[in-house]
């Protein structure tokens, strides 16, 4: 019995691990469901996963520090908002093919403009830029 449940703990964390430490380049570090920009999680980040991104990312003001970096670099037009067009080139461009596929519809999009204006505002980005 002993041996099942640490069989079973070891698969899981194993799942755990992949799903946190995403090798796309987003460096999604999360152990719940993120957007498909690897923002607005629902937890902070494992601790393992953030020992494999460097000491650094620990500190919660630098995670907010690199949100704000990425919105900003999405937002290329500097209006402070972000377009389908500007979500979707930045999806596009050098990361994993699963988000590129998802970029090619417009259903993250309408998931993530919750106050449907057409545009993901900071707050709609993720929490922490409200």
């Amino acid at each position: 019995m002993l041996i099942f449940i640490l069989v079973t703990f070891f698969s899981l964390m194993a799942r755990t691990e992949q799903h946190c430490c995403s090798p796309d380049g987003f460096h999604c570090c999360e152990t719940g469901p993120c957007n498909i920009f690897c923002c607005n999680c629902d937890r902070m980040c494992s601790r393992a996963c953030l020992a494999r991104r460097g000491k650094r990312s620990i500190i919660e003001d630098n995670q907010d520090n690199q949100t704000q970096r990425r919105f900003i670099s999405i937002d290329t037009n500097g209006d402070g908002l972000i377009t389908e067009e500007e979500g979707r080139d930045f999806l596009l461009n050098g990361t994993s093919s699963d988000r590129a596929k998802r970029a090619i519809g417009s259903e993250w999009f309408a998931e993530m403009d919750t106050n449907e204006d057409g545009f993901i505002q900071p707050g709609e980005f993720d929490y922490s830029l409200a």
